[in-house]
């Protein structure tokens, strides 16, 4: 079967909006951190999710695995650099996220890293309770990297986003 490309980016953008919105949760209830898990496990399925979308809209191929460095590693070069610039002045616009790494020298802000973490982060937070989760690097701004590679889907097909519909259950119009 052939997967539509947009069809992955309207399931991404599900979960973005997901995220988005556990993350206004949190900052409007004094970072309560019972929202944590579900925010950075919605934003690794999120960056999982555009990762596939631009692989497929650049190459023939969508590894079946959940390892976000890889799949970042599997782009065409040249989309790599677009989204690792793009990361970068994501980064540079957040002063939070500068903190954060001031805050955790132990966590390296380089996006093949973040990308490294936030796979660990989906693979093991969702099954926290076999105690998986201990020793797992995490940073609070896991929407930058799905951010990078969603504006770099855009750059290639702007009309998308007309195409979601913030309905339950989720709409998908594809044509």
């Amino acid at each position: 079967m052939a997967v539509d490309p947009l069809r992955i980016f309207l399931s991404a953008e599900a979960f973005r909006v997901a995220t988005e919105t556990l993350s206004i949760a949190y900052r409007n209830t004094t970072k309560n951190t019972i929202y944590l898990y579900p925010i950075w496990v919605n934003a690794s399925l999120t960056c999982e999710l555009y990762l596939k979308c631009l692989l497929k809209i650049k190459t023939p191929f969508i590894p079946g695995h959940h390892r976000l460095h890889e799949l970042f590693a599997a782009l065409p070069k040249q989309d790599r650099a677009i989204v690792n610039r793009n990361y970068k002045l994501l980064c540079r616009g957040n002063p939070e996220h500068a903190k954060f790494f001031q805050e955790h020298p132990d966590f390296t802000d380089d996006l093949p890293s973040v990308l490294r973490d936030a796979s660990e982060v989906f693979t093991r937070i969702r099954y926290a309770y076999e105690g998986l989760e201990e020793g797992i690097k995490m940073h609070t701004y896991v929407q930058l990297p799905y951010t990078a590679v969603r504006n770099v889907i855009l750059a290639c097909h702007p009309e998308w986003p007309s195409k979601f519909s913030p309905s339950f259950p989720p709409t998908f119009r594809s044509r």
